[in-house]
């Protein structure tokens, strides 16, 4: 599995507080509160995606879609859209730009992400969650998609709470 720079070897158990799951727009904007807040990638935080690069889903789109047929996208925070694509250009496809757009936002906030990463199972395993994922198990404290931030078990409305994710990468 593809690291990110500074991260450990293949092998080697990543511990860390909270998983994120999802490294598209939801997820990318949680794991840069969780900086924002004090909570460092790595020990504090792990961005996991499945897409073997940035963009997601938007790598896959027809190449018709451009920025002007597009419903509107929304800037992540600290960083305008147009900061990392050219907005002037004419036709700009959408399966480009936004998978620009995302690995600028990385690399400018350095945000780690595993890749390609697919969760197949999270669940209950006594005070902890248990997930699993392809070529890997990771055993959380919280796991969730960003759309379930705030929901998971052992979380707080009010943010993460203390807790241990063991990664085994493999």
């Amino acid at each position: 599995m593809p690291r990110p720079a500074g991260a450990p070897a293949s092998g080697v158990a990543v511990k860390s507080d909270i998983v994120v799951i999802g490294a598209g727009q939801a997820g990318l904007s949680s794991a840069y509160h969780l900086k924002k807040r004090g909570i460092a990638p790595g020990r504090g935080f792990v961005m996991l995606d499945q897409s073997p690069e940035p963009g997601g889903a938007w790598q896959f789109r027809w190449p018709t879609l451009t920025l002007s047929t597009v419903n509107c996208g929304h800037d992540l925070s600290g960083m305008r859209f147009s900061e990392a694509v050219d907005m002037g250009a004419a036709q700009v496809q959408a399966r480009v730009a936004v998978p620009q757009y995302f690995a600028a936002y990385e690399k400018a906030f350095g945000l780690p992400v595993y890749r390609p990463v697919r969760m197949t199972v999270v669940s209950g395993r006594g005070e902890h969650l248990r997930s699993k994922r392809t070529g890997a198990t990771c055993r959380p404290a919280e796991a969730s998609t960003p759309q379930e931030h705030g929901k998971a078990r052992g979380r707080s409305r009010r943010g993460p709470i203390s807790g241990q994710a063991t990664a085994h990468q493999g």
